[in-house]
């Protein structure tokens, strides 16, 4: 692990003027014909573009803003998250007597996890530590903590298995936004925090299908519930995945030594974000520290998140209704999809109108 410190400065001191001055200026930064490609006037490609920006540009540009980054990962986190609901209506209630509010503190252990460990882990990966080393490292202990929810019958243990997977938890998602962040200018970035969102509705989709299926092929079989194939099978999908974080998890432009990018990518990559106001990476001190706790804006996104947070955690409760009137476990985990469904549409085009 690396012991260089650095941060990615805010880039919130630049003005729209001079983003706007600074878009303008001429990408001059390989001498290859395809950087001076004429825009495009292709009706396919600009209606891509509205996914992907591809559509105007060099073709250079356009390549390199299609890169999706950080889908897997984020991907196994939710997963990971959410399965204990698709549990819990899958016999996992009834097989540890659990008619009171174990369901609530199950994932009240979990969000305290995530509280205790979400500043500390960007204070950490900040300061110290690689993204590449530290957030493959934590997906690989929630995995395993994950599969270990198979190994006990004690709610208690569940609870502590719990708050552990949320604190392991807690660096992920300010970690891919901050990546996100770090590759990306102002006219990209919502779109792709969009695009990751959406992965948060196709894990839970996921979950449901995975649990109907475990439940109809597994429930049973070595003398397990297919509850419990749930855990284990989620484990056996995320720890690959997490191991290949490694190699595939790129760490910012000025810092990154990802493997499928040549020099020349990633001297475009740097060139291409300090455009728009992006700094190499600094050490992070008292001062900057302070500079963004006391920065107003953020504090002003505090009251409206945990608004849409209580929305959407009351949402994941829809399977326990079907439950209470008699719905088989089949459908009580397929049929909450829908929603999951519609919320991939709706989260992309709120993308592409903020954009």
């Amino acid at each position: 692990m690396s012991r260089s410190k650095y941060i990615q400065t805010p880039s919130a001191g630049i003005s729209k003027g001079s983003i706007n001055h600074d878009l303008k200026q001429p990408e001059v930064i390989s001498e290859d014909s395809s950087d001076h490609e004429p825009q495009t006037t292709s009706r396919w490609r600009r209606i891509v573009g509205y996914v992907w920006d591809s559509a105007e540009g060099t073709l250079r540009n356009r390549k390199y803003v299609q890169k999706s980054m950080l889908i897997c990962w984020y991907f196994i986190k939710y997963l990971d998250q959410t399965n204990v609901s698709n549990a819990f209506v899958s016999g996992m209630k009834e097989d540890l007597r659990l008619y009171g509010n174990e369901r609530n503190w199950l994932n009240t252990w979990f969000s305290l996890g995530v509280m205790i460990g979400s500043l500390p882990a960007m204070l950490f990966q900040l300061s110290w530590a690689r993204p590449s080393y530290l957030i493959p490292t934590c997906e690989v202990c929630w995995s395993v903590l994950v599969m270990c929810m198979a190994a006990t019958n004690n709610i208690k243990v569940m609870y502590t298995l719990r708050f552990f997977i949320g604190l392991f938890e807690a660096c992920a998602w300010p970690g891919y936004i901050a990546l996100l962040g770090g590759w990306y200018g102002p006219k990209e970035l919502t779109k792709r925090v969009a695009i990751l969102l959406e992965i948060e509705s196709i894990a839970s989709m996921f979950s449901g299908y995975l649990q109907a299926g475990i439940y109809k092929s597994l429930n049973g079989r070595h003398g397990l519930p297919g509850w419990k194939w749930l855990f284990i099978m989620d484990g056996v999908i995320s720890i690959p995945i997490a191991v290949w974080g490694y190699f595939g998890i790129p760490d910012l432009p000025h810092t990154t030594k990802a493997f499928y990018l040549s020099a020349d990518d990633r001297q475009y990559g740097i060139e291409r974000i300090e455009k728009v106001g992006r700094q190499p990476p600094v050490i992070l001190t008292k001062k900057v520290m302070k500079d963004v706790f006391l920065d107003w804006k953020i504090w002003s996104f505090v009251f409206p998140y945990v608004m849409l947070a209580a929305c959407n955690t009351a949402t994941s409760y829809f399977n326990l209704w079907l439950k209470a009137v008699g719905y088989h476990v089949y459908h009580v985990n397929t049929l909450p999809t829908a929603g999951n469904a519609l919320a991939i549409v709706v989260t992309l085009i709120w993308g592409i109108l903020n954009d």
